[in-house]
């Protein structure tokens, strides 16, 4: 090595030449403290002797890369040799796609030559890449305007693997409006509803822009107007209606945007409105607003504004009473400041504004519903006979104007709420044993509540825990962090009792999950065993990465033969649709006649845990947990068993709606509730006879540790 490290040194390259021919150069020792052999004769652009290496050699160094990740390929872009660099792609047209540890590729260092990108791409087949960790070929040009230059380029290079994520690139950049649509048209068959990073659309990004043709483009072509991004707070016409763009407005209710869809603060397109006075919209536009929004209008924010006080705080309310006559109206609902819409009319409009509400009532009066006012069910018989109610007229404005401003209907059921009192801070915790104790909890106190029991299969095959563990763990044996989580997971609760062991299920993705193949059996053997059961539930994990878990629910309510998923978050972007497939084919495979509900269909919006705003540092108090979504999904669990009679989807609006009416914020009430929960874990521990310094404990000796599985073991075998 001495006497080649010497040829070097002096640039004695004829010894070089003579050492490759001979084949005595020793090509993986370092030369530099970053270089390789090959890597140094490309800086020294040594493409003669290059030339001179075994072609199957040639082809494993030119993968090689140095300390900085750089192959020669790297190399011979970075000091443009484009000899060299036409050499290397003729070998292996693969090296192009060679990042170093900058995540770049060797076509980043020569962007700029667009001759020599003309020249690769006539002569070679290339797919657009990423050329750095967030740019691809493609992306570049755009970005820079190439206008010209990139439609020539899509035609003679591969996009398809990364067609869609140019649209963002495209819609984003300086281009013009026209110049946009007719590159996302040479791109063809792109999906338009595709997501950038932040879980934005391609017509978020086009409203947030104001380029009304652009969004005309994107919504005839299937553009989702009605995604409104992760929170909610990029609705489109959202967006419009802040920016004052009364064209794309009308281009929205053209294409019959949803104007009833909150965001984390609960407010709708329709409360954005309204909230401040906007005389650059003309009245037209807000009535037909208004008119799509319809009995919405008294929906509120987390203020408890409704639209009707924003409307009467804000605008003149004389613009819409051709649609106000028509709807219920709350004048009498307060905000969270004390005023209610009423009290913002003035005294000369009181009486013409009583008429209105007048008006109001009797429109709401339907023949066909069972109102809770005797008289009021005769005043609606006799509007359907299309006779008189003159003489009943003192009677409604007696109750417009003492505080009930719209026809009550006869309840058929009350809703039930779960006590717990108010709390400042919270010692919660949701590892998988805190969960197991609050779920003994439920199981405890709701006997028509169950999970699915050890079938008599699995307690025959499965002797011991050891040899039921090895059996679920079987697709999990490797060493991969993934295999890792779920191997915790499945051991943490087999280790409390194997009874809990058919009642999860973890997902990863849609190669990466576990069910116990007992599952079914479990939930069979269950209702034959107990047949005074309603519910069935089953703990969903989902893994979204090594950090951070998130837990939802699924409730089979026995008695309506449906399965729900109940997501904390709602209907939001970033946790896989997929799950909701998955689930619904294996269920039915087995369980045909029963209805999946996906979380998506329960909630259609972002929900509960969305509306905490966790990451929100104002929202935070000391020993809060990394989330509520254990917690949210316990409470739930109990709201809806309490309120069986109330279909899930109604269940959730009213909650939503009375958790916001109470003024408390929803995170407080979620910390509240596990407060709660965390009081009965405790009083579990407490009989387990577990010391107190234990309760919040991840560690404890292991006589203490056996002395508490065993009795948390006990339980679970009395109880199931």
């Amino acid at each position: 090595m001495d006497h080649i490290m010497e040829s070097l040194k002096q640039e004695k390259w004829s010894n070089i030449k003579k050492i490759i021919k001979n084949k005595k150069m020793i090509w993986n020792e370092p030369i530099d403290q970053i270089n390789g052999m090959i890597h140094h004769l490309g800086y020294h652009n040594k493409l003669d002797i290059i030339k001179l290496i075994d072609y199957d050699l040639l082809q494993q160094l030119i993968h090689e890369p140095n300390l900085e990740g750089d192959t020669i390929c790297h190399i011979a872009a970075k000091v443009h040799n484009y000899e060299l660099l036409s050499l290397i792609l003729s070998i292996d047209i693969n090296t192009i796609y060679d990042r170093n540890i900058l995540k770049c590729t060797p076509l980043y260092y020569i962007m700029t030559n667009k001759d020599f990108i003309v020249q690769l791409t006539n002569d070679l087949e290339i797919m657009n890449h990423y050329v750095s960790e967030n740019m691809t070929l493609l992306d570049y040009y755009i970005n820079n305007d190439e206008y010209d230059f990139v439609l020539n380029l899509i035609d003679k290079i591969s996009i398809n693997l990364l067609k869609d994520p140019i649209i963002f690139t495209v819609i984003e950049s300086d281009l013009k409006s026209d110049q946009k649509i007719k590159m996302l048209e040479k791109l063809q068959h792109l999906d338009l509803n595709r997501l950038d990073r932040r879980f934005l659309s391609p017509l978020i990004l086009a409203t947030y822009l104001g380029d009304q043709n652009l969004i005309e483009y994107i919504l005839i072509n299937g553009g989702d107007c009605n995604y409104a991004g992760p929170e909610g707070i990029d609705h489109p016409l959202s967006i419009a209606i802040i920016e004052n763009y009364s064209n794309i407005i009308d281009l929205f209710l053209k294409f019959k945007i949803k104007t009833d869809i909150p965001n984390k603060f609960l407010q709708t397109p329709v409360h954005i409105l309204f909230q401040k006075k906007r005389p650059e919209l003309t009245i037209s536009t807000k009535i037909r607003i208004l008119e799509l929004f319809g009995n919405n209008i008294n929906l509120c924010d987390m203020n408890m504004n409704s639209v009707l006080n924003l409307i009467l705080q804000n605008d003149n309310w004389h613009d819409y009473e051709n649609i106000l006559k028509k709807i219920k109206l709350k004048i009498y609902l307060k905000n969270q400041f004390g005023k209610a819409p009423i009290d913002n009319v003035v005294k000369s409009d009181i009486e013409l504004f009583y008429n209105l509400v007048f008006n109001s009532y009797i429109n709401q009066l339907d023949s066909n519903i069972m109102w809770k006012d005797d008289i009021d069910n005769k005043i609606a018989s006799i509007l359907n006979n299309s006779n008189n109610i003159e003489s009943y007229a003192a009677h409604i404005s007696y109750k417009i104007k003492n505080g009930q401003s719209f026809p009550i209907k006869k309840k058929h059921c009350e809703l039930k709420l779960i006590k717990f009192p108010f709390v400042n801070i919270t010692n919660f915790t949701a590892y998988t044993h805190d969960y197991i104790h609050y779920i003994y909890y439920l199981l405890t106190k709701y006997p028509y509540l169950k999970i699915p029991i050890i079938s008599n299969d699995q307690a025959k095959e499965n002797e011991n825990i050891k040899d039921l563990y090895l059996k679920l763990i079987d697709d999990f044996k490797g060493p991969k962090t993934e295999n890792k989580t779920f191997r915790s997971i499945i051991r943490e609760f087999i280790n409390h009792s194997s009874c809990l062991i058919n009642h999860i299920i973890i997902w990863m993705n849609e190669e990466t999950y576990y069910f116990s193949p007992y599952i079914i059996q479990g939930i069979i053997e269950t209702l034959e065993k107990y047949s005074d059961t309603k519910f069935i539930i089953l703990k969903l994990t989902i893994i979204t990465d090594s950090q951070f878990n998130h837990a939802n629910i699924l409730i089979y309510d026995v008695e309506n033969n449906t399965i729900e998923r109940f997501d904390p978050y709602g209907k939001v972007p970033f946790i896989d649709k997929k799950i909701d497939a998955l689930l619904k084919n294996f269920l039915l495979d087995y369980l045909p006649n029963i209805k999946y509900i996906s979380a998506e269909e329960l909630t259609n919006n972002i929900s509960f845990q969305v509306f905490s705003d966790e990451m929100n540092k104002a929202n935070y108090v000391e020993h809060d947990p990394y989330g509520f979504c254990v917690a949210w999904c316990l409470w739930y669990i109990e709201i809806r068993i309490i309120n069986s009679k109330i279909s899930p989807n109604k269940l959730i609006k009213k909650m939503t709606y009375l958790i916001n009416k109470s003024g408390i914020k929803f995170k407080d009430y979620i910390r509240n509730y596990s407060s709660y929960l965390d009081d009965q874990k405790n009083l579990i521990l407490q009989k387990a006879g577990l010391p107190y310094k234990y309760w919040y404990a991840t560690n404890m000796s292991k006589n203490i540790y056996n002395s508490y599985i065993k009795h948390i073991r006990e339980l679970y075998k009395e109880l199931i």
